[in-house]
């Protein structure tokens, strides 16, 4: 049986979405995507964000407590 068959792809996030996720606003978004501080992906004028991704990214940037 084909592997990708097996695994649930989830859709691409939108900056909104991510805004929504971070609890932030879109114009924050834009600037880190601007400063390449989040992993994101261009598909000609759009911006778009793995959600997979972005939780290993969060993950990576938790301070975790002492």
């Amino acid at each position: 049986m084909n592997e990708m068959a097996l695994t649930k792809v989830e859709p691409l996030w939108t900056v909104k979405d991510l805004g929504a996720f971070l609890n932030s606003s879109a114009k924050a978004v834009y600037k880190l995507v601007e400063r390449k501080q989040v992993p994101h992906i261009r598909f000609r004028r759009k911006v778009m964000f793995d959600p997979h991704a972005i939780r290993i990214w969060v993950n990576q940037h938790t301070v975790k407590g002492a």
